[in-house]
C-alpha cells in the first residue's frame, strides 16, 4: 500500500503523508484498535471448501452494499445480509476454480484499477440479473452485456476532477468500510480473480450460425390480425328485461340468489343512507361556450317535458343520455351513499322523494334530469336485496350468453366468405366508450416467439394459430377467449423474412446472441456449481451473521486525524480500565504475584533479542508513555524493558500481566497459557516473534 502511494503522492508533502499513514496505522489499527475491524476477536460467517469468510470480510462488504445505512433487524438489513454472504460465497467459490486453475492477480493490477476509480463487489449472479430483467428501458441484449461488463461494479469512485483523490480513498474506506488501505486492495485483488474467473468460463462459449439464423427467422416471421373483441359487459348493459322476466328467472335462480347475498352480506349490513336514482345526461366541455351550453341545456329541457308528459324515462335515458356507464342500463346509477356524487348532483338526489323527477340539474358534467328510485339504509334482508342480486346476476349470465352467441354469428360469416371489415358496419356512436364498444380493429405485427399480442393480452392461442393461417385459409375454425372476453380474428397480413435480409444484419446478431449465451450460461454455471457445493457439504454458513459495529461507535467521517486517534486510545483506555478492575488481585495474592513477575521479567531480560526488533519497533510502535496510556497497570507491578506489547485478558485466578513488547496484534491472546504460569513456575521465556512491518499487514494470500 505505500509503494501504491509513493506512486500517486510525490514531492516532500507525499513523503510527509506517507510518514505520517505508518504513524498512524500504529495507532489506529494495532492491539487497541476496536473501531475498524482490526485487532478483534474473529469468527467465520461461512466456510466454502474449508476456506474461511471472516466476519471482517462480511463487514467490508455489508457496508460496501449500504448495510450501516440500514436499520438492524428490518427485513431489508436481512436480506442486505443474506445477499453479502451469498456473493461472498459465490466469489470463494470462484477462488477455488482460480486456485485449481493458476489464475492470479497482482497487487499493481489492483491498485491501478483503483487509480482508474473503479471497485467491485461479488453480487449474487441471480441478484444482478433479476435487477437488470426488472429495468424495463433496457432489451435483454443489453441486459446481458451489463451483467458480463459492469454487473458487479461498484458506483462509488475515488475521483475528483476525474483524477485520484487521496482522501476521498481513505475517508470512504476508513469511515465507511472499517477497513486498513491495504485490506481494501486485498479484498479488490480477489474480486479480480474472481472476474477473470468469469471471463475464463465464458470463453469457450460460441453461438453458430445456425443458432443465430433460427432466432433471426423465428423473430422476423412477423403477422399481425383484424379482429373484433366482444365484452360480455357490453351486451349485460343492454339487456332490458320485462318484469315478467325478471320474475321467472329469480323463481328458476333463487338458490344462487340466496348464496350471492350470504357470500356478500358485507353488502348489506350496517348500511349508512342510500339512494337509487336514474338519470339522463347532456354531455356540456368544461371550456364550451355560452351558445354551447344554452343548446345543450335546451336539449335536455325538451327531454324534460317528454318524461312530464308521460313517457318512459328509462327508454329515454338509452336513447339520448350521453352517460356511457348508465346510458345502456336505462340511466340507472344504482345505490350510492352521500359524497359518492359530484356536490350538485348528491344534494339534488338526496332531496327527491321516491319516483319524483328533478328539474334540470347543472354539473361540470353537463346537464342532468334526476329521478330518484328508492333509499336504504340499515340492514337489509335477502328479500329486500332479491331484486338488485338477481338483475347483476341476470346480467352477468345472459351477457355471456349474448356475446358467445355474436361471436358465433360472426365466425360463420367470415367463413362464408364475408370480409371482417363489413361485420360492423361504421355508424353513429351510440355512446360507449371506444375501447367497449364493437369494432373491428387491427393489431400491430407480432413474431413467432411472442406470448402476448398489444390490445389482446397474454394469448399464446391466438399467436400460433395465426402463423398457421395463410391467404387461402385465413379464418380460424373457432372463437378465442382471453379471460373473460371472446375474440373473432382473421389474418391480416404475414412477413417472411428473406435470406438477404439475414446476411445483412448477421455479424450485429451473432455479437448480441453471442452475449446473451454467455451471460445465461454463465448464470447457469454458477446456480450448478453452488448447487453442487451444498450438495456436496462444501457450503457451511453461521445460523446468524455477526452486525458490523453499530454507527455510534465508529470514527465521524469529518473528524480529522486528531480526533480519530483520541476515539481510538479512549476506547482502548477505557477497555483496558474495565479489565484492570474485574482482575484487580486481593492484597493476600499481591506478594506473590510480584514475585512472578520480577522472575518473569529477569527471564526476559535474559532471553535473546535480535537487534532487527527495536528498529521495526521504533517505526511502528507508540512511544513508551503512550502504551502506559492504553495498557492497564496493577499497583507495584513494574514496566519491563522490552518495547510495549498488548496484555492478555486475565483469567479469575490471576491478575493480568503487562506486556509492552511490540507484537503482531492477535485476535484473542489464549487464557490457557496464563493458567499454566500460576500453577507452575515460570519457565524462561523464548526470544520474541520477528516484528512485522504494519503496512504489510494483509496475510499472504493463496491466490
Amino acid at each position: 500500500m505505500l509503494e501504491f502511494m509513493r506512486k500517486n503522492v510525490g514531492g516532500l508533502m507525499g513523503f510527509a503523508l506517507v510518514g505520517a499513514l505508518v504513524f498512524a496505522f500504529a495507532l489506529s489499527f494495532g492491539a487497541q484498535s476496536s473501531g475498524w475491524g482490526q485487532g478483534q476477536s474473529e469468527h467465520a460467517v461461512a466456510s466454502v471448501d474449508g476456506t474461511a469468510i471472516s466476519e471482517t470480510t462480511y463487514k467490508y462488504a455489508f457496508n460496501l452494499m449500504g448495510g450501516r445505512n440500514l436499520s438492524r433487524g428490518s427485513a431489508e438489513w436481512a436480506q442486505t445480509s443474506q445477499t453479502v454472504v451469498d456473493g461472498l460465497t459465490e466469489r470463494q467459490l470462484l477462488l477455488s476454480l482460480a486456485r485449481k486453475a493458476g489464475i492470479t492477480a497482482s497487487t499493481d493490477e489492483t491498485e491501478e484499477r483503483i487509480l482508474k476509480g473503479e471497485m467491485y463487489a461479488t453480487i449474487p449472479i441471480e441478484t444482478i440479473a433479476q435487477k437488470l430483467q426488472g429495468l424495463f428501458f433496457i432489451d435483454e441484449a443489453t441486459a446481458a452485456k451489463e451483467l458480463l461488463e459492469r454487473g458487479y461494479r461498484v458506483k462509488e469512485s475515488f475521483l475528483k476532477d476525474g483524477k485520484f483523490d487521496f482522501d476521498v480513498f481513505q475517508k470512504f474506506v476508513r469511515y465507511h468500510l472499517q477497513l486498513t488501505e491495504e485490506n481494501f486492495v486485498e479484498e479488490q485483488r480477489l474480486e479480480l480473480i474472481a472476474q477473470r474467473v468469469r471471463e475464463m468460463l465464458i470463453t469457450g462459449v460460441r453461438i453458430s450460425t445456425e443458432e443465430v439464423k433460427s432466432a433471426y427467422y423465428r423473430e422476423n416471421d412477423t403477422a399481425s390480425i383484424s379482429y373484433i373483441k366482444l365484452f360480455p359487459a357490453f351486451f349485460a348493459d343492454r339487456l332490458d328485461p320485462t318484469p315478467e322476466e325478471m320474475a321467472a328467472w329469480i323463481t328458476d335462480n333463487a338458490d344462487p340468489i340466496k348464496q350471492y347475498y350470504e357470500t356478500n352480506k358485507f353488502k348489506y349490513t350496517n348500511l349508512e343512507k342510500m339512494a337509487r336514482a336514474r338519470h339522463i345526461l347532456t354531455k356540456v366541455a368544461e371550456d364550451a361556450t355560452d351558445e354551447e351550453k344554452i343548446k345543450s341545456k335546451t336539449e335536455i329541457t325538451g327531454l324534460l317535458d317528454r318524461i312530464k308528459a308521460g313517457e318512459d324515462f328509462a327508454q329515454l335515458a338509452r336513447q339520448f343520455s350521453e352517460d356511457p356507464g348508465s346510458g345502456s342500463r336505462g340511466g340507472d346509477l344504482g345505490f350510492a351513499p352521500r359524497g359518492r356524487m359530484v356536490p350538485e348532483f348528491d344534494e339534488v338526489m338526496f332531496n327527491l322523494e321516491p319516483g319524483q323527477i328533478s328539474d334540470v340539474v347543472e354539473t361540470k358534467f353537463g346537464f342532468h334530469i334526476i329521478r330518484l328510485e328508492s333509499f336504504r339504509e340499515g340492514n337489509i334482508s335477502l328479500e329486500e336485496a332479491t331484486e338488485e342480486i338477481a338483475e347483476q346476476l341476470y346480467r352477468e349470465s345472459e351477457g355471456k350468453k349474448r356475446a358467445q352467441t355474436t361471436a358465433n354469428e360472426y365466425l360463420a360469416r367470415l367463413k362464408a366468405g364475408e370480409p371482417i371489415e363489413s361485420l360492423i358496419p361504421e355508424g353513429p356512436s351510440d355512446g360507449t366508450p371506444d375501447h367497449l364498444g364493437l369494432k373491428v380493429r387491427t393489431s400491430p405485427s407480432f413474431s413467432r416467439s411472442a406470448d402476448s399480442i398489444p390490445g389482446i393480452g397474454n394469448a399464446p392461442e391466438i399467436v400460433t394459430t395465426a402463423f398457421d393461417l395463410t391467404e387461402e385459409s385465413a379464418i380460424p375454425d373457432k372463437v378465442f377467449t382471453v379471460r373473460d372476453d371472446l375474440f373473432v380474428i382473421a389474418i391480416k397480413d404475414r412477413v417472411v423474412p428473406s435470406d438477404a435480409e439475414f446476411a445483412q444484419q448477421k455479424d450485429e446478431l451473432t455479437e448480441k446472441m453471442s452475449i446473451m449465451k454467455q451471460a445465461t450460461w454463465l448464470r447457469e454455471y454458477i446456480h450448478t456449481l453452488k448447487e453442487t457445493a451444498l450438495r456436496d457439504g462444501r457450503i457451511e454458513q453461521t445460523a446468524e451473521v455477526v452486525a458490523p459495529v453499530p454507527e455510534h461507535d465508529l470514527p465521524t467521517e469529518g473528524a480529522d486525524p486528531g480526533e480519530v486517534e483520541d476515539t481510538v486510545e479512549d476506547k482502548a483506555k477505557d477497555k483496558a480500565e474495565d479489565v484492570a478492575e474485574e482482575t484487580e488481585p486481593e492484597p493476600a495474592e499481591a506478594e506473590a504475584e510480584e514475585t512472578e513477575a520480577e522472575e518473569e521479567n529477569k527471564a526476559e531480560e535474559t532471553a535473546p533479542e535480535p537487534a532487527e526488533v527495536d528498529d521495526k519497533a521504533e517505526e511502528t510502535a507508540p512511544e513508551p508513555a503512550e502504551a502506559e496510556e492504553t495498557a492497564p497497570e496493577p499497583e507495584k507491578v513494574e514496566p519491563p524493558k522490552p518495547a510495549p506489547k498488548p496484555a492478555p485478558p486475565k483469567p479469575k485466578p490471576a491478575p493480568p500481566k503487562v506486556k509492552t513488547k511490540v507484537e503482531k496484534p492477535a485476535p484473542k491472546p489464549a487464557p490457557p497459557k496464563v493458567e499454566e504460569k500460576v500453577e507452575e513456575k515460570p519457565a524462561p521465556k523464548p526470544a520474541p516473534p520477528k516484528a512485522e512491518d504494519k503496512a504489510a499487514e494483509v496475510e499472504e494470500s493463496p491466490y
